[in-house]
C-alpha cells in the first residue's frame, strides 16, 4: 500500500504491528514504567482507543483497546 500524503516526504517505508489491550492507559504505563516511551495518545476513535509506543530498542508499535462488545 502506499504512504498516503499525510506522511512526512522523509518517511521510510515501514511496517505497523497493533497489539490489543485489555486497557489501552494501563498498557501504556507499564510501556512506560518499563522504558519505552508513548509516541502519541491515548486517543479515542470509533473502533478502539489507540495510542503508539516505542520501545528502549526502538521498536513501535500502536496499542488497541477494542470498542465491540466481543473480542475479534
Amino acid at each position: 500500500m502506499r504512504m498516503g500524503t499525510d506522511m512526512p516526504p522523509d518517511a521510510p517505508p515501514h511496517w505497523q504491528v497493533y497489539l490489543m489491550v485489555e486497557s489501552t492507559d494501563e498498557a501504556v504505563e507499564k510501556h512506560k514504567a518499563a522504558g519505552g516511551r508513548l509516541i502519541y495518545g491515548p486517543v479515542d476513535i470509533p473502533i478502539a482507543r489507540m495510542a503508539a509506543v516505542v520501545d528502549p530498542q526502538g521498536a513501535n508499535v500502536s496499542l488497541l483497546e477494542s470498542r465491540y462488545p466481543e473480542p475479534r
